[in-house]
Formats: structure tokens, C-alpha cells, sequence
């Protein structure tokens, strides 16, 4: 193999070696953006049943379009060696960081494994699973954003195994679902598995199995992982069922792993000022008669019990909102669901307010355009768009990272406009800007005569338009489905793949389909006949309509 050029991509440096072969950097040739060439071993290379297994992968997974996937550009080869080339990331392994801080916050943690299950999901879809997801694999952008490696290769690498050897196990042992350990074959809850055994490290600072290799092996078919300190009670349980080794009785898909976070019992954490907190004898008598607002729970609360449901606590706070007109909130809410901003008791719904508008303001106190008190769009848009929020940034960012001219906008806040002339929406914005206005601008709407539809404006066009399923099932009456959240934001993200983002690269190694229809030859042209209609229409008078030029070339015209 040449040290300087591999097929039509310059070698500039080595980036690192490991099991499967040789990173090197490289600048696409025709995108003028850099990127990461993978080189794979002779093993594999050499193995002509792997060469066809390449190539005839190469498509399935040069499909996988998302942020949160390491974007594969061709799949080729150079003589005998085959190659991978992939997006290029600014930033460092989860593996890197890993070994700087030992371990991550609950809410730094959360964040990545959230990252991770929206892409991993969408691998899913596709029905392809990664089979090694470990910090090794997945990569931390300067920006936040976590990027997963290899998606597809494990699988090539996989059945090599399998052709070769009967009950062998492709994977990293610390991460591995029991059914890898045991040679079974593997479906989308095996990386739900191995996704659960980050989790622990992350908050953590190890795997829950470590030590000699036949141990961790026994312990990934048998022991649960243990309790941590570190990690809260309501996260162990979902570590747990993450981690079951009954893959039936694990999350069975990304969303509902996604949803367990939403939906966890969430600790007693508001700490207020100690005079702030109400006395049970006096809660009636300090509480202000609320202005009827829309209910909140299954039933009815008498005065001064917490307005969540099934929570009968009366010592708590009252929510503190006000909004323009000077009408207040006034919700009671105990200790467990209320939630302080900057000192000043909020409820959930009014929280959320005050989080998406703070950012326009230095203190909370200086908020413009609060809505209505019983207002909905706002929450609802605040929480959808961010939900969306660091795919759709990747997303603008990734299309236009060769622009030099192109500055990347994101809305920090959720901000007024209007939905026709008189009507008040909410939304939260992306765009890619040039001096001379929108090269592309994304919003996430709701409109306060529509509190409940969530509008997608790709400029000014609304080309999505839908209820979320959590609103729907409580119309309805029916349970709630913790996975609801999840799964409205990934067909959310999906009509914004569907409208924004350019179509994908074709591989060079995969062959062009059979019957493909070839363009028209071009006419041939008599230059000696072209030469004389020309002279014609010379000879004529000077002015002539465009009509009277093709009726003397004898050419079709239309106005």
C-alpha cells in the first residue's frame, strides 16, 4: 500500500492503529473536507468472503444519516486493501475523557446516554446493530455531541467469526450481553445492554464487572451489577432492567430506555431558603385563593395538597408565576415536585417557562413576554425543541462545515412571533446564514390557538404538523407509554432529515444497478446548416421579434 495516496484520497497523517486496522487523515477530494480513512487489517482484507460481505454492506450503511453516527462518505479498495472513509470529528473519545475525570455528573451523563440512544435507535430502524458499543467506540465532539464509530463493521466482523468458528463472541467482554458471551445470536437489545453498561461507567468510573477475563464473562451471564454510591437510586433501577439478562425483560427499544429518565421518581432536591417552607397547621390560612386554572391531576385537590398526582403532601410551596396581566399561579406543590429557580418556587409547567425565556434576561425577575398563565404552547415547544436541539445544531453544522462563508445560528431561548396576523406562537429556531439572508432556517412551532399540535417550518413552509402521542393518550384516557417522548422526537428529527439534508454519497464500490436507463445521445449538429440560418437572419431587417427569428431558423418558439 502506498504511504502517500490510497485510491483517490491523499494520506496526511496516521491517527492511531488498533484491532480492526489503520486510522489515517485525509481531505475528501471533491467535498474539500477533512476526513478519517480506516484502513482494514490484512485479515480481513485478504478473506475474499469478507470482500463480498464489504462491498454488499456498503449500502445499508452508508443509510445511516444522523448527527449522532460517524457519517460513512465510500467504501472502496486499493488493490488488496480495503478502506473506510468516514466524516471527520474534532474531539476526543468517551474513552479519553473517561481516563482525565474518572467519571461524569448525573446530568452530563444522562445528556451523552440520550445522545446515544437518538442514534442508536435510528441505526435500529435500519436493523442494524453495532454489536461493540463501548467508550472506545464513540467519540465526544468538541461541542458536546457524542458521534458512535464503526456501526456495521462489528457486524462484518461478526460473521467472519461466525464462518469460522461455532459459538464465538465478537465483542468487548466489560460491555457484552450475555447472548455475545454464549455465541446466540444478537438483536437491538444487546446494544440496549451494552448502552447500560456505559451508563454505570459514566457515573461510576468503571465498568460493573471488572478483574480477569473469565470472571467478567461469568459475571455478564449471572450477576447483576451492584449498587453505586454514585449513582442514584431511580438510575440504578433503569441500569438494572437495561442490564437484565433476559433480553425480554429489558427496554426493547432506544425510545423506551429514552423515557425511562422522563418518567423516574425524582428525588427530593429543592433546597429553599428554611423560611420560605410552610408550616402543615398553616397552609390554609397563608395560601392565596388561586384563579381557576385547567386541572392538573386525575382528580380534584382540596387547597393546600400538592397538585401532582397520586401525592397527597400538604407541606410544600405555592408557584410563584405571574404573568403580564398580573395573574397568578398560585398551584400548591410539596417538596418533592416543586421546583426553585433563583431561589423563587416554581411548578413544573411554569419552571420550564422560566427556563426557555431566562437566557434573554440577566435574572428571572427581567423576563419580557411572559405568556398566560394557563398557556401551553410554550412549555410544550420549549420541550420538543429541546429535544431536538443538539441533532438538528450537528445537523446544520455538518451540511455547511465547508462555508467558509456561512455562519451557523441557534436560538438559545424559545421566542415569540405570530401564526398569521393576529395569532401568538412560540418557537425555537436553527439556521445557517450568509450576508445576504437564510441559506436554510429550521423552527420548532406552537401556535397558542393550537397549544396542542407541534408545527416543523422549513423557512417559511410548515411541512409537519401533529399532536404528540402523550397528549393524545391523555385525551383519551389512557395510560401513559414512557417511550412517547422519545419516539415523537425521532420522527420529528426524521422530517427535518427528509427536507434539509442533502442526499447522501453514492459508494464507489457498490456496482450501479442492473437496467439502468442512459441518457438520450446529443443530437448531431450540421455546422454548415447552422452556419446558413445564421446568415439568413443577418440578411434580414435589423429589429425582429423574437417570433419572426425561430420562424426564419424554423425553430419552435413560446412566449
Amino acid at each position: 500500500m502506498s504511504t502517500t495516496q490510497l485510491g483517490r484520497y491523499p494520506i496526511e497523517a496516521e491517527l492511531g492503529r488498533g484491532a480492526m486496522g489503520v486510522v489515517y487523515r485525509s481531505t475528501h477530494p471533491r467535498l474539500e473536507i477533512p476526513v478519517a480513512i480506516k484502513v482494514l487489517s490484512d485479515q480481513y482484507s485478504s478473506d475474499p468472503s469478507f470482500r463480498q460481505r464489504f462491498h454488499r454492506e456498503a449500502a445499508t450503511v452508508a443509510a445511516l444519516n444522523h448527527p449522532g453516527i460517524v457519517r460513512v462518505y465510500d467504501f472502496d479498495e486499493d488493490g488488496p486493501v480495503l478502506f473506510i472513509v468516514m466524516e471527520w470529528v474534532d474531539g476526543r473519545s468517551m474513552r479519553s475523557w473517561l481516563d482525565e475525570y474518572g467519571r461524569f455528573s448525573v446530568d452530563v451523563s444522562v445528556d451523552l446516554i440520550q445522545q446515544l440512544l437518538s442514534a442508536v435507535g435510528v441505526a435500529h430502524d435500519y436493523q442494524v446493530v453495532h454489536r461493540d458499543l463501548k467508550p472506545d467506540n464513540i467519540l465526544i465532539s468538541n461541542r458536546g455531541k457524542t458521534k458512535i464509530l464503526d456501526f456495521g463493521i462489528s457486524k462484518l466482523i461478526d460473521d467472519k467469526h461466525r464462518l469460522t468458528a461455532t459459538g464465538s463472541m465478537v465483542g468487548t467482554p466489560a460491555y457484552m450481553a450475555p447472548e455475545q458471551v454464549k455465541g446466540e445470536p444478537v438483536d437491538a437489545t444487546a446494544d440496549i445492554y451494552s448502552l447500560g453498561m456505559i451508563l454505570y461507567e459514566l457515573l461510576h468510573g468503571e465498568p460493573p464487572f471488572t478483574g480477569q477475563l473469565p470472571a467478567v464473562l461469568h459475571s455478564q451471564v449471572f450477576d447483576r451489577p451492584r449498587a453505586s454510591t454514585a449513582i442514584p437510586s431511580p438510575i440504578m433501577e433503569i441500569i438494572w432492567k437495561a442490564t437484565s439478562k433476559d433480553r425480554s425483560q429489558r427496554f426493547q427499544t432506544c425510545e423506551e430506555f429514552a423515557g425511562a429518565f422522563h418518567y423516574m421518581p425524582k428525588a427530593g432536591v429543592a433546597h429553599p431558603p428554611v423560611e420560605t417552607l410552610s408550616a402543615e397547621v398553616a397552609v390554609e390560612q397563608e395560601m392565596e385563593e388561586p384563579t381557576p386554572l385547567p386541572a392538573r391531576s386525575d382528580g380534584h385537590k382540596p387547597a393546600g395538597v400538592c397538585t401532582y398526582s397520586d401525592c397527597n403532601e400538604r407541606r410544600g410551596w405555592a408557584c410563584a408565576y405571574t404573568d403580564l396581566t398580573g395573574r397568578k399561579c398560585n398551584s400548591w406543590w410539596c417538596r418533592r415536585h416543586i421546583q426553585f429557580i433563583e431561589r423563587t418556587p416554581f411548578c413544573p409547567r411554569h419552571a420550564s417557562v422560566i427556563r426557555a425565556l431566562a437566557p434573554t434576561a440577566n435574572t428571572i425577575f427581567e423576563i419580557k413576554n411572559r405568556p398566560a398563565v394557563d398557556d401551553r404552547a410554550l412549555p410544550l415547544a420549549a420541550l420538543v425543541a429541546e429535544d431536538v436541539d443538539k441533532d438538528v445544531t450537528e445537523l446544520v453544522r455538518r451540511r455547511y462545515q465547508n462555508r467558509q462563508d456561512v455562519t451557523i445560528a441557534r436560538d438559545r431561548t424559545v421566542r415569540q412571533t405570530w401564526s398569521g396576523r393576529n395569532d401568538v406562537a412560540w418557537e425555537r429556531s436553527w439556521a445557517a446564514l450568509k450576508s445576504q439572508g437564510y441559506l436554510i432556517r429550521i423552527a420548532v412551532r406552537v401556535a397558542a390557538d393550537e397549544p396542542d399540535f407541534v408545527q416543523l417550518l422549513i423557512g417559511n413552509t410548515v411541512v409537519f404538523k401533529e399532536v404528540p402521542d402523550w397528549i393524545s393518550r391523555r385525551r383519551e384516557g389512557e395510560p401513559p407509554d414512557h417511550g412517547d417522548r422519545a419516539r415523537f422526537g425521532k420522527k420529528l428529527f426524521g422530517a427535518i432529515l427528509e427536507h434539509v439534508d442533502a442526499p447522501r454519497p453514492v459508494p464507489s464500490a457498490v456496482p450501479a444497478p442492473a437496467h439502468q436507463i442512459e441518457p438520450p445521445p446529443p443530437p448531431e449538429i450540421n455546422r454548415t446548416l447552422i452556419e446558413g440560418m445564421v446568415l439568413r437572419v443577418a440578411a434580414s431587417a435589423t429589429k425582429v421579434t423574437g417570433y419572426e427569428v425561430a420562424d426564419v431558423l424554423a425553430l419552435p418558439f413560446s412566449a
